[in-house]
């Protein structure tokens, strides 16, 4: 029996109990051929239901049974493929990133008589991102004997933001309201006339202070947070 193929794999086996390199992270992602020249595609389960792939990391091998323990990857994207029978392969044609899985099955060797290694990237999750807007109104009011106030504090995992700040000084003896924007990078100052109001978008808002007033003000701030959410997702 020819085990070519067992030993082939048991040299990538080997590969993956070395220190590993910059270019390898794990044993390179390959793909199987039966007698027949069709290529393997196995089925495998996620949390959200079955995938299938053609797309395999090997775990083990047994060189006497001639069999090897594959995990499945899961392949990101995938095209779906209304053709299937005319076109097997469109599927995947489109594929750039593979994803370990939980999804292992051990297969006999001598039912394949070939593979060849893809140069695709194989990663532990899948970040995924989107964009959240939250929206907020706070009122103010400070006398002469007031330190300067913080108002606006924006929490350490919403640092990477975009937002729009909108100043109404409705209230008050003071000609002007006088405030800071305080950014990772820079300061930004808003004099705002009684009786007006401003607008200003800046990125990363870390806080807004409110200097003190030479009498009285009073009024609201308007704070239009949108910043981005991600989330790991493991197959």
């Amino acid at each position: 029996m020819n085990r070519w193929l067992a030993l082939e794999l048991e040299k990538l086996v080997e590969i993956n109990k070395t220190p590993h390199s910059a270019k390898w992270q794990t044993t390179p992602p390959f793909c199987l051929f039966n007698y027949d020249g069709k290529l393997l595609t196995l089925a495998g389960n996620t949390k959200k239901g079955q995938f299938t792939t053609p797309f395999f990391i090997v775990k083990a091998v047994d060189t006497k049974k001639n069999c090897a323990l594959l995990e499945l990857l899961f392949p990101f994207p995938i095209i779906e493929n209304k053709h299937n029978q005319k076109f097997p392969l469109n599927k995947f044609c489109c594929v750039k990133k593979l994803f370990h899985t939980k999804s292992k099955l051990f297969v006999n060797l001598a039912d394949f008589c070939g593979l060849t290694f893809v140069e695709i990237p194989v990663f532990d999750y899948l970040t995924k991102s989107r964009m959240i807007k939250d929206s907020f109104c706070l009122a103010f009011c400070l006398l002469q004997n007031c330190p300067p106030q913080n108002i606006w504090e924006t929490s350490k995992k919403h640092l990477n933001n975009i937002t729009t700040i909108t100043s109404s000084y409705n209230y008050g003896t003071d000609s002007e309201l006088q405030m800071f924007l305080y950014t990772k990078t820079k300061t930004y100052k808003m004099f705002i006339p009684k009786g007006h109001c401003q607008s200003l978008t800046i990125s990363d808002l870390k806080y807004i202070e409110i200097l003190t007033p030479q009498k009285f003000v009073a009024g609201t701030i308007q704070i239009q947070l949108n910043y981005c959410y991600k989330e790991k997702y493991y197959f």
